[in-house]
C-alpha cells in the first residue's frame, strides 16, 4: 500500500518594520508563499497578537503591576466576545471535528444561548452588528453580561479551547483584582492596552462585508449563525498577500498608539 504525503507548503521571508510608541520593532517573518485561505493564516495573526500583548505586558510590570488572570476565573467568558468571520469558520469547523456527544453538547449551548439572547430581546440587534453604534454596543454589552451567559467553550471556569480561543481572548488580560471583573465597568477593571490596539478587529476589517463604519465583528455566541448565513469563504490567496493586507489596516488604523511605520518586501 502506498501513500501520497502531502507537499510542504512554501515559505518567503517577509520582513516589517514597525515604529510602536517611538520603539523601532523589526520583524522577519516566514510567511506560506503558496495560495492558502484566510483560516490558514490565523495561527500567525494570532502571533502578532501576541507578541504585542507581551510588550504590554512587559511595560506594565516595568510600572509594577501584575497581570492579575488566571486559570478558573471565568468572569471574561461572560462578555460580549467579538471575533473575526476568519474565527467564526474556523470555530465552526472546530465543533464539526468533534466528536459527535461532544459536538452534540457545544451545539446546545450555542443553541441555549441564542434562546435566552431572543427572550431578553437581544438577539436581533445582534444579528446585525454592523447597525450598531458604539454607544449602542457598550449598552448591550452591559446587558449581554447581565444574562450570565457563558461561552459554550467555558468549563469549569476555564477556557476547554486555550490553544483555539479567540484573538480578542488573547488580548484580553487586567492588572485590576480578579475579583472586580464579576462587575466589569471602566472604573473598576484596569485593562493591559496593547501598543497597537485590538488586533482582533484588524483581522475582522479582511472580510468583505466590513466596511469604513463596521469593522466586521461578529458576537462570537452566534458565530455558527454567521457561518450558515455565509458559508462563502473569501478566495485562497497567497500568504504574502494576507499578511500585507493585514498590515496596510494596521497603517490605516487612526489612533495615536497605531504603527506609524509598516513595509513588506
Amino acid at each position: 500500500m502506498s501513500r501520497t504525503l502531502s507537499p510542504v507548503p512554501r515559505s518567503v521571508a517577509v520582513k516589517v518594520a514597525l515604529t510602536i510608541r517611538g520603539r523601532k520593532f523589526d520583524l522577519e517573518l516566514g510567511v506560506i508563499a503558496d495560495t492558502v485561505s484566510a483560516e490558514a493564516m490565523l495561527p500567525l495573526f494570532r502571533s502578532f497578537a501576541e507578541s504585542f500583548v507581551d510588550v504590554a505586558v512587559k511595560e506594565a510590570e516595568a510600572q509594577g503591576k501584575k497581570i492579575s488572570c488566571q486559570k478558573g476565573c471565568g468572569a471574561c467568558c461572560r462578555q460580549l466576545v467579538p471575533i473575526s468571520a476568519i474565527e467564526a469558520r474556523q470555530l465552526a469547523k472546530m465543533i464539526e471535528q468533534m466528536p459527535p456527544v461532544r459536538r452534540q453538547i457545544i451545539r446546545q449551548r450555542f443553541a441555549n444561548a441564542r434562546r435566552k439572547l431572543d427572550e431578553a430581546g437581544l438577539l436581533e440587534s445582534l444579528l446585525r452588528p454592523q447597525e450598531l453604534d458604539d454607544q449602542r454596543r457598550e449598552s448591550i454589552s452591559a446587558e449581554y453580561f447581565s444574562l450570565g451567559i457563558a461561552c459554550p467553550f467555558l468549563e469549569f471556569e476555564s477556557c476547554s479551547i486555550h490553544p483555539e480561543r479567540p484573538i480578542a481572548c488573547r488580548e484580553y488580560l487586567v492588572t485590576s483584582p480578579a475579583q472586580n471583573c464579576a462587575t466589569p465597568r471602566p472604573e473598576k477593571v484596569e485593562r493591559i492596552a496593547s501598543p497597537v490596539g485590538d488586533v482582533w478587529t484588524w483581522v475582522a476589517r479582511m472580510d468583505e462585508r466590513a466596511t469604513a463604519d463596521y469593522s466586521g465583528w461578529i458576537p462570537l455566541i452566534l458565530g455558527l449563525d454567521y457561518v450558515a448565513n455565509y458559508p462563502v469563504e473569501p478566495p485562497p490567496r497567497p500568504g504574502n498577500e494576507w499578511v500585507e493586507e493585514f498590515f496596510r489596516f494596521v497603517c490605516k488604523k487612526p489612533q495615536e498608539s497605531s504603527p506609524q511605520e509598516a513595509k513588506s518586501a
